[in-house]
């Protein structure tokens, strides 16, 4: 998900993305390999939120979530005669709100729901098995303004941030 919200001439920019208690909103990438040898490798930048506001605009970048977020990138490997390797990779949130001039930027995300971010590497070889998994960034907030500038984090609910890799192999695995 990339949104950008450009506020010009003293104009306000929101990016928002609203989610209820009852929603489910998925994020998925999945990579699945099986071969002689085999590689699986997944890379993911879920959500991005730019809000910028020029000539005293105010700029908001804001995720609400009340229901369930759920960002997962995942890969899985299985080399049936050699190796395997698996690699996992990836960016759950970032929010950037700019307001050029008098006006206030906020970078908010408040959780009262479930939010998971999860990277998962799995890789299965007779001769060799490489498995790794990465949240590069869970979550990133930036706010900047020549006045006022604020980033807020609010988990009154459940916030996962997760990286698991697992290597199998007869002869040498590394996780």
């Amino acid at each position: 998900v990339y949104q950008t919200a450009d506020g010009k001439a003293g104009a306000d920019a929101v990016a928002t993305i609203a989610n209820a208690s009852t929603g489910i909103f998925n994020i998925e990438a999945l990579a699945n390999a099986t071969g002689t040898s085999a590689t699986a490798s997944v890379a993911l930048g879920a959500i991005t939120q730019w809000a910028w506001a020029t000539g005293g605009g105010n700029a908001t970048a804001l995720i609400d979530n009340d229901g369930t977020l759920f960002i997962n990138y995942d890969a899985n490997a299985v080399g049936t005669v050699n190796d395997a390797f698996a690699f996992a990779t990836g960016t759950g949130i970032n929010q950037s709100a700019t307001a050029a001039g008098a006006g206030v930027a906020n970078a908010t995300l408040d959780n009262s729901g479930t939010l998971t971010i999860a990277a998962g590497a799995g890789a299965t070889g007779v001769t060799f098995a490489s498995a790794t998994a990465t949240v590069n960034t869970g979550i990133s907030q930036v706010a900047s303004a020549a006045g006022e500038a604020n980033v807020a984090l609010i988990n009154s609910g459940t916030l996962n941030i997760t990286a698991t890799a697992d290597a199998v192999a007869g002869a040498t695995a590394v996780p």
